[in-house]
């Protein structure tokens, strides 16, 4: 999809359309086969909704991986893949747990080199949490790249959400 298509496909969308995207949609599943021994990672795409439109919210990128902007972390013992995404928003970007509302969760992502990726989509709650927080507009983000559609980056992941909203539009009637 180029770059313009995914901007027009999230231009004006809201909090409120994402929270209908996910409603009755089945929790994400891998779509390649899983390499044995692989590591799950858990996602936040936390967005925020600005007058602008939505926004991302990044986190700092992991030592030796700086395409990895978007909060991520392993499973700790006893913890839920839910609460690794929120526990790595929290220390990569400064964002309360509570102040973040999961609405669903995406594909998993199986990567060649081992990984599980599971990306959730969380909405910041109210503009006040937000203040501070280092953002990219949504449309900008979601720019699908053919080369690195299963690698988990934080295009190919906003890329899938523009899918999953593209899907839940209502379709104009042909003919």
């Amino acid at each position: 999809m180029p770059q313009e298509a995914a901007s027009h496909d999230v231009a004006g969308t809201t909090a409120t359309e994402v929270r209908a995207a996910f409603t009755g949609r089945p929790e994400g599943r891998s779509t390649r086969p899983v390499v044995r021994d692989s590591v799950l990672v858990a996602v936040l795409l936390a967005l925020v909704d600005r007058p602008d439109g939505l926004h991302v919210v990044l986190g700092d990128p992991a030592p030796g991986d700086p395409g990895s902007v978007l909060p991520r972390g392993t499973l700790r013992p006893r913890e839920t893949v839910e609460g690794a995404a929120l526990r790595a928003a929290r220390t990569a970007a400064g964002l309360e747990p509570t102040s973040v509302e999961i609405v669903g969760s995406l594909d998993v992502i199986a990567t060649p080199t081992g990984f599980l990726i599971r990306p959730f989509v969380g909405l910041v709650d109210g503009p006040g949490r937000s203040r501070g927080l280092r953002t990219v507009p949504l449309a900008e983000l979601a720019v699908e790249d053919r080369r690195n559609g299963e690698d988990g980056s934080a295009a190919a992941i906003a890329a899938r959400l523009v899918e999953v909203l593209r899907a839940a539009r209502p379709q104009p009637p042909t003919g």
